[in-house]
């Protein structure tokens, strides 16, 4: 079983602090014999620390998971710096490489918007719907979210509780007929403790 290979990269928090923090996850592999390779623009780096195994019985197949963290100062971390994760194993060789992107200091996180439209189905029927805004990224830090009908908000989450540990955030928003049939430009707005500006996708209906 091929494993699937996650890296996540440090927080500006962290980095003001003076340390960057990578973590490489190995998941859902077999069999257990695996080995680490680490690079900082493309030279081998060999201080990784704590490499843990956790296992799981599938029926006849057990399925591994392994971490290893790699910690260096803040100063090495710096624009254009990339830092690669390598993970070797019988079933195949997977690897990730996240790179500094200096846009007004902080790290370019890459969060996934999306805007689901209500069915047409409750629209005609009902004259009501629901439209759903989802965002996903690497890392926790989601800190709001907000949908606007022409620039009206009609729906916000700020919550911390709500955010807590959560990678993906949802938020619903209900909307007449009338809004729909318009062309009303819906916006779907999401702020992350890693971007350094909101991100926004907009959705209207086609006629």
């Amino acid at each position: 079983l091929r494993a699937t290979l996650y890296l996540t990269v440090p927080t500006k928090m962290e980095l003001d602090n003076g340390t960057a923090t990578f973590m490489c996850v190995a998941q859902q592999f077999s069999p257990k014999t695996y080995a680490f390779k680490w690079f900082q623009d493309g030279r081998d780096v060999t201080n990784a620390i704590d490499k843990f195994d956790k296992s799981e019985k599938n029926g006849p197949v057990t399925k591994y998971s392994a971490t290893s963290i790699l910690q260096i100062s803040a100063e090495q971390w710096k624009p254009n710096s990339k830092i690669k994760c390598q993970f070797e194993h019988k079933a195949g060789k997977e690897e990730k490489e996240v790179e500094y992107t200096d846009c007004g200091g902080e790290i370019a996180l890459d969060v996934d918007l999306e805007i689901v439209p209500p069915s047409s189905k409750d629209m005609l029927k009902n004259r009501v719907g629901v439209l759903k805004c989802k965002a996903s990224a690497e890392n926790e830090g989601f800190t709001k979210i907000t949908i606007k009908a022409n620039k009206n908000v009609i729906a916000n989450k700020s919550a911390d509780e709500y955010f807590q540990n959560r990678k993906t955030v949802e938020l619903d928003a209900p909307i007449n007929y009338e809004e729909w049939s318009n062309g009303t430009e819906f916006t779907c707005t999401v702020e992350h403790r890693e971007l350094a500006e909101p991100k926004e996708k907009t959705f209207s209906r086609e006629n």
